[in-house]
């Protein structure tokens, strides 16, 4: 699965830039071969009543949850809404952007290019650092701020002056779900990783649901040529603690599960199938790393029939009309 990592080894920044353009290309061109519209993922909701939903007493609306192309530039995420019960109005208040920047599938190129990468999981873990340093570790402006819509009456929104981008995210500190899980997928997504970006929901050691959007990864093992079917989670990582206990780093979240094929993804988007892992963490004595489970604490993972509160934006519960896996 390291193949185009190998591919890319001690090119100069000219070569690489072309080795990754062209690489990009082909899969632009299968995303559009079988996503030819453009694309939206997530809730499926405008900024305006006129695109929004009518959400009355047993609001409803369609998500977007699975998705396993390449994203394009005309990728649209839409990653929040909120609704006025008095009004009986539901829009996305910004809470949207598009995949519009690939600088930073470059950038991660450069950062791994001559690194000594032994196997997919640090591989994974790499990503993980990248998408840290990437986003930034010091929250410097709100979401809400950041892509904050002006108001063209009581009810409606301007256009947005600026079209909302990932880039937007860079060096902010506030990037959150969405932003980690989309960019992680077309990074694996270049490095010819089979991967679905999930919008779904997560129970995080018997807290309240939450919604949360992951990556479900296929892939051969490079030490034992099995093929495994994994969820990462890359935000919610896990801590590496040395022999004293001391915090030296963190690693992705990784789950793993029997098969990832169309009847399980029926299962996962119609018949609520939960993803249920133990919670753990890494130890590393000497040049060993040792899993250490950890009690009565575990994780939830699957995709709901109800939208639940999230951090930053203002949800109520309310029921899904309908879930659309996008493959």
């Amino acid at each position: 699965m390291l193949r185009f990592l190998h591919s890319i080894e001690g090119l100069n920044e000219y070569q690489l830039r072309k080795k990754v353009s062209q690489k990009i290309q082909t899969l632009e061109r299968k995303s559009q071969k079988f996503c030819p519209k453009d694309t939206e993922i997530g809730y499926k909701v405008g900024y305006n009543q006129e695109y929004g939903l009518d959400c009355g007493d047993n609001g409803s609306f369609v998500l977007n949850c699975i998705y396993g192309q390449f994203a394009r530039p005309d990728t649209k995420i839409i990653y929040g809404l909120s609704w006025d019960l008095d009004k009986g109005k539901g829009v996305n208040d910004g809470n949207f952007y598009y995949m519009d920047d690939q600088e930073y599938l470059y950038d991660f190129c450069q950062f791994v290019q001559d690194k000594e990468i032994m196997d997919e999981y640090e591989f994974f873990g790499y990503v993980r650092d990248f998408l840290k340093d990437y986003f930034g570790y010091i929250k410097k402006v709100g979401r809400e701020q950041m892509h904050q819509m002006i108001l063209k009456n009581e009810d409606d929104f301007f256009d947005p002056i600026q079209k909302h981008s990932v880039r937007d995210f860079k060096g902010k500190g506030n990037a959150m779900c969405s932003e980690y899980a989309s960019m992680a997928h077309n990074i694996l997504k270049l490095f010819d990783f089979e991967s679905y970006l999930i919008v779904g929901t997560l129970i995080l050691n018997d807290n309240d649901p939450e919604a949360h959007a992951y990556n479900l990864v296929t892939f051969k093992e490079c030490d034992t040529g099995e093929i495994r079917h994994a969820l990462i989670d890359f935000i919610n990582g896990v801590d590496v603690f040395d022999v004293d206990f001391t915090k030296i780093g963190e690693e992705p979240f990784i789950g793993f599960f029997d098969e990832l094929d169309q009847n399980f993804v029926d299962q996962l988007v119609h018949e609520e199938k939960h993803l249920q892992f133990d919670e753990y963490r890494f130890m590393l004595i000497k040049d060993t790393v040792f899993k250490l489970g950890i009690a009565e604490r575990s994780r939830d993972y699957y995709i709901d029939d109800y939208l639940y509160a999230n951090a930053g934006v203002n949800y109520c519960k309310t029921h899904m009309k309908e879930k659309k896996p996008m493959v």
